[in-house]
């Protein structure tokens, strides 16, 4: 069962309607799990964007230390 983008663009307005930040970052034509190890494309991209906002918000202050191959 997929989430409709609907409901995901209206969490991302009411976080950022209370002062939460939130980043929705949509891949077209993926289903539930796209970013699993199993798709190394979508992986290392999800991995990637998760790094960087965790790093935007001073939760990760290194660079990355594993290659993901």
């Amino acid at each position: 069962m997929l989430i409709p983008v609907e409901n995901a663009e209206y969490y991302n307005k009411v976080m950022e309607k209370v002062g939460s930040r939130c980043e929705l970052l949509l891949y077209k034509r993926q289903g539930h799990g796209f970013f699993n190890y199993k798709n190394l494309e979508h992986y290392k991209k999800t991995v990637g964007e998760a790094d960087k906002f965790l790093q935007s918000l001073n939760y990760v202050t290194a660079a990355p230390s594993v290659k993901i191959e």
